[in-house]
């Protein structure tokens, strides 16, 4: 074979390989709310220790990315690539055999842990495979988008499936052979790295890491009284200045507090929190409803979501065209409303009689999935339009920080809401108490997602005030 056709050789391997790894990515996040009643049930639990099996792996997978960035670029990407793909294998293998609830926890977070390593060095080994901003690199960048988007759209759907033919622990043998064949390919992958990469940010990572899990645990923590969670939160938020105050004095910062004095990247940011509370939520919690609230098989559950899914694909062309209709003001308007709408319909319709459930959610998964669809498909870039080369990489990294942490957040308040699982002694147990919990957080969804909206308004007002040209 040529030197020509053996490097598109590897070109195409190396692409075959990062989508089969993507698949497994949102799944992960998606697929979990078909488990949890079933999960619940076997191992008798509820509530919030139920729920870590969401916010462990939501925790690990947010944090991991920072370290993994930086790690992957000195180490080597193809090496980190390959040891997100053992510890994601092994971590589902074994979740499969688990013998109780806490077993089950720490596999989700050790699974979360390799899901973010795959999500730094997969696009990482992609951009050094294909340096030239050409065709080439543009497929294979769209085919890990494309790949990680199934596992979202049809993520739930699949592990409903398989729930309902082989139970709860099968599912998590359905990550196993996308994960074997991105092991395979792995001599085929040409290694990278940068020799000249920055010193990993041991203090910033770990102060970061530190205040995010203090959150999650006051959200999250069982049998917690109000003064203990109010000392977390203070706690995390000493340390929230204490990371400022020390990234400001490294000179290559995993978190760079300057890039929120950005106007653009801060609104997108809270537009990213808006996304998350509306469709991560969804995409966690709403099959969960279905099984636990409604009733549902699980396979029903899973193609519960498929109207938000299918429209987050379908509706990504519209955010181009809206920024150049509207400008960056009626985009977020528009993406942020229609987000809250549909969360407003499903809080009105989960507390109707029936069939009004099942048609709301119905429309409301719709609307969310319009309003994350146009959203998606241009955030990243109005985020970031504006900031200089020099710092495209950090600040895109921060970006996806904020994009996977807003989601651990969201997720970990929903699930101390939604409270899915086995509750004996609660009075509000069952289908009733579980879709007015749901009902309850859609409502308060609606109204944080709004006041967000007007919030970001506010900013780009701000930014033409101070001189900078309109948004």
């Amino acid at each position: 074979m040529s030197v020509r056709g053996a490097a598109r050789g590897s070109a195409l391997w190396t692409v075959v390989a990062v989508v089969a790894a993507a698949i497994t990515l949102p799944f992960g996040e998606s697929v979990i709310g078909v488990q949890l009643a079933a999960i619940g049930r076997t191992f008798d639990a509820g509530g919030a220790p139920l729920q870590w099996l969401v916010n462990g792996y939501m925790l690990t997978f947010a944090t991991s990315i920072l370290v993994a960035g930086v790690a992957a670029d000195k180490l080597g990407r193809r090496r980190l690539f390959a040891a997100g793909l053992l510890v994601v294998g092994l971590a589902n293998a074994l979740a499969i055999v688990a013998p109780s609830l806490g077993w089950l926890i720490g596999l989700r977070a050790a699974a979360g842990l390799g899901a973010g390593t795959l999500l730094a060095t997969g696009p990482a080994l992609l951009a050094a495979r294909f340096p030239d901003d050409d065709k080439p690199r543009a497929r294979a960048f769209a085919a890990f988008g494309s790949a990680a988007g199934s596992g979202i759209a049809f993520g739930p759907l699949v592990g409903g499936l398989v729930m309902d033919q082989f139970g709860w622990r099968a599912v998590f043998a359905v990550y196993l052979p996308f994960i074997v064949l991105a092991a395979l390919l792995l001599g085929r992958i040409a290694p990278s790295r940068n020799p000249d990469a920055p010193p990993i940010d041991a203090a910033g990572i770990g102060l970061f890491v530190a205040c995010l899990g203090l959150v999650v645990l006051a959200i999250q923590g069982s049998g917690y009284t109000a003064t203990l969670r109010a000392g977390l939160v203070g706690v995390a938020i000493g340390l929230l200045v204490l990371l400022v105050w020390v990234e400001r004095t490294q000179t290559h910062p995993a978190v760079e507090p300057g890039l929120f004095a950005n106007p653009t990247f801060r609104v997108m940011s809270l537009t990213m929190t808006c996304w998350q509370i509306g469709v991560a939520i969804s995409m966690v919690y709403v099959p969960a409803v279905a099984v636990a609230g409604l009733g549902a098989s699980p396979a029903a559950a899973g193609a519960s979501i498929l109207p938000m899914a299918v429209l987050l694909f379908a509706a990504t062309p519209l955010g181009p065209w809206l920024v150049s209709r509207a400008g960056i003001r009626g985009f977020v308007l528009a993406c942020i409303t229609t987000m809250a709408l549909g969360d407003a319909l499903v809080w009105a319709s989960l507390t109707a009689p029936a069939p009004w459930p099942t048609i709301g959610l119905v429309a409301g998964l719709s609307l969310i999935g319009l309003g994350g669809g146009t959203a998606n498909g241009s955030m990243d870039n109005l985020a970031m339009a504006t900031i200089a080369p020099e710092r495209a990489g950090m600040a895109a990294g921060l970006f996806q920080t904020v994009r996977i942490g807003s989601a651990a957040l969201a997720v970990a308040a929903a699930g101390a809401v939604v409270a899915i699982g086995h509750h004996p002694s609660e009075s509000l147990s069952g289908e009733a108490g579980v879709t007015a919990r749901y009902a309850m957080l859609a409502g308060v969804s609606a109204l944080v997602m709004l006041a967000v909206a007007g919030l970001c308004l506010v900013l780009l007002q701000s930014k033409i005030r101070k001189g900078h040209p309109s948004p």
